[in-house]
């Protein structure tokens, strides 16, 4: 009796675990052995700091793709030269008329400096008086500037002893001053503009008010 107890028990206990791994693996049609699940883990994120940079970088980037001042002036007039800002005076040679005196559609030259190795030029846009003109330009970045920003109408103040347009300041509006003094070689004059004036030629004045004499340097 005790010995069929026993077998009984051992049964019910082989079925009942049957039953069990049954419940646990859950349906199964046609018989296949179930494919095991494995849980990934996901690959974790920058930190919150990275990110923001990254974002920072990526929008300062697409607001500003920006050109140089020779791309610009390359863009807009006829004047065709290339190299450096401060090469257009030289390779301007037999090639376009030169001078010292500014009229509307020359190039204006800037000299290379330490601050300024590339040099730098301009389009004069305007006369304002014997002392001031205005221009459009690129890429004019004092600390602060937005590099590769086109900026027109743009007032530059003769400081030459002998208003021979030899040394300028530029107009900075964003720190409501004329910047430090920049050397310039001269004006490269527009085919389409004419021949160069002459240096007794009376400028054509526009009454235009303009801010002058603020010295603080960028």
């Amino acid at each position: 009796m005790t010995a069929f107890r026993n077998v009984f028990l051992t049964v019910c206990v082989a079925v009942a675990s049957v039953f069990a791994v049954a419940a646990t693996a859950g349906p199964n049609p046609g018989g296949k052995k179930p494919v095991p699940i494995y849980k990934v883990a996901q690959k974790p994120s920058a930190p919150a700091k990275l990110q923001k940079a990254s974002a920072k970088s990526s929008s300062k980037m697409a607001r500003n793709p920006g050109i140089n001042c020779v791309q610009y002036v390359r863009s807009t007039s006829d004047v065709e030269l290339s190299g450096d800002g401060w090469m257009w005076w030289d390779r301007a040679g037999d090639r376009y008329e030169r001078g010292n005196t500014p009229q509307p559609g020359a190039i204006m030259v800037f000299k290379r400096t330490k601050q300024m190795v590339h040099g730098h030029i301009a389009i004069v846009s305007e006369l304002v008086d014997e002392r001031t003109i205005r221009i459009n330009h690129s890429n004019w970045a004092p600390p602060g500037g937005l590099r590769g920003r086109v900026d027109t109408d743009v007032t530059v103040q003769d400081i030459s002893d002998n208003n021979g347009w030899s040394a300028v300041r530029v107009w900075y509006e964003k720190a409501d001053n004329f910047g430090r003094p920049y050397p310039i070689s001269g004006f490269v004059y527009s085919p389409s503009g004419g021949t160069a004036p002459a240096q007794e030629r009376t400028l054509e004045v526009n009454t235009t008010p303009v801010k002058l004499e603020r010295n603080a340097p960028l």
